[in-house]
């Protein structure tokens, strides 16, 4: 590369400058930029709709994206490469460096990132009659690609799901008006206060069922030199990767990874592993009630995380904590929560 040969030009110049000092008296860290090259994505989708009676429709589509040349800044990457990298070893790593007397040289800018992503979409909507609307979507998604490497000489070693994507989601939001009170199907003849009471009542809410994030197990023994990312373990072969039984305590099998050979990165895979599904349940319900001609008050009720279901986090991954490994601790929602709203128009 044309960086690489005046970066060794000008660390020749320098050692010579300093080469009096010892490799721990004299370092210098700095980066370099890539040649640019312009990053791009693909898109292209496909979908089919079909109108169906009682004011319903369905909807199934294909949607894919490629993503090329992305680079660290603002891409999918989140590492840096560093072109004055050291293989991890016995010795002191600066006295391996390439070109001295500088530490790392981190390479910004590197187009070294890419995603293939293919997408089945179905949707299946009720238009709101009737007092009754509901919309549901459902996605499965499989995203691919590089963003991220243990190892800066073989890029590819962490080709893999993408994180934070969740391979198959189901949002379904929903309205219904509750059948009580004027013209309604129940209590239709009420009238005066009684009527004010039980009419005017709706009910609402937003579902959502997602399946596991995906994740990798970690190694990073003291000392070692992994690059990066923290280094992955190794895969131990014909060991099943789940139990019988998930748990909390033990969600994953930790005897289905090992600490690699020292010095040496782990093959396991990258985000080969997926944590707990999702469900969360959003409702409200409201009143509106009708004083006079000009007057309006609608009270309102919302609720979040209605069934206060806990929505666990994914375990730790990290094989040098024995004591935690493969143990979920946490959860990524919050509790129930409650709000009380008023308005009064006029």
């Amino acid at each position: 590369m044309e960086v690489e040969s005046h970066l060794q030009q000008f660390s020749r110049f320098l050692y010579t400058r300093v080469r009096g000092l010892s490799a721990k008296e004299f370092m210098l860290s700095t980066m370099a930029q890539s040649k640019t090259t312009t990053p791009y994505t693909e898109q292209y989708n496909l979908a089919i709709e079909q109108q169906l009676p009682g004011a319903m429709d369905f909807r199934i589509g294909y949607v894919g994206q490629r993503t090329i040349h992305q680079n660290n800044h603002g891409g999918p990457g989140n590492t840096e490469p560093d072109i004055n990298y050291a293989p991890p070893g016995t010795t002191v790593e600066q006295a391996r460096r390439p070109y001295q007397p500088f530490s790392s040289i981190t390479m910004a800018f590197d187009p070294i990132y890419h995603t293939t992503g293919n997408s089945l979409q179905v949707g299946l909507h009720k238009r709101y009659s009737h007092g009754f609307m509901v919309n549901a979507e459902y996605q499965w998604i499989r995203v691919l690609g590089v963003e991220n490497h243990q190892d800066p000489t073989k890029i590819g070693d962490s080709y893999g799901p993408i994180s934070s994507i969740t391979p198959q989601t189901i949002e379904i939001s929903y309205s219904y008006e509750l059948p009580f009170g004027q013209s309604k199907l129940i209590l239709g003849r009420a009238s005066g206060l009684t009527r004010k009471i039980i009419s005017g009542w709706q009910l609402g809410g937003l579902t959502s069922f997602q399946t596991g994030q995906p994740f990798s197990v970690t190694y990073t023994a003291p000392g070692s030199q992994t690059y990066g990312a923290s280094g992955r373990a190794d895969r131990v072969i014909g060991v099943p990767l789940y139990p019988a039984a998930k748990t909390r305590g033990e969600w994953f099998n930790p005897a289905a990874f090992k600490a690699p050979a020292p010095y040496v990165f782990g093959n396991s895979g990258y985000d080969m592993l997926r944590g707990p599904n999702y469900q969360n349940w959003d409702m409200n319900l409201e009143k509106d009630t009708k004083i006079g001609e000009r007057y309006r008050l609608q009270l309102r009720g919302e609720t979040f995380n209605v069934f206060n279901h806990p929505n666990f986090s994914v375990p730790s991954a990290a094989i040098t904590n024995p004591a935690s490994f493969a143990v979920i601790s946490s959860v990524v929602n919050e509790n129930r929560t409650v709000e009380f709203a008023a308005k009064f128009n006029f």
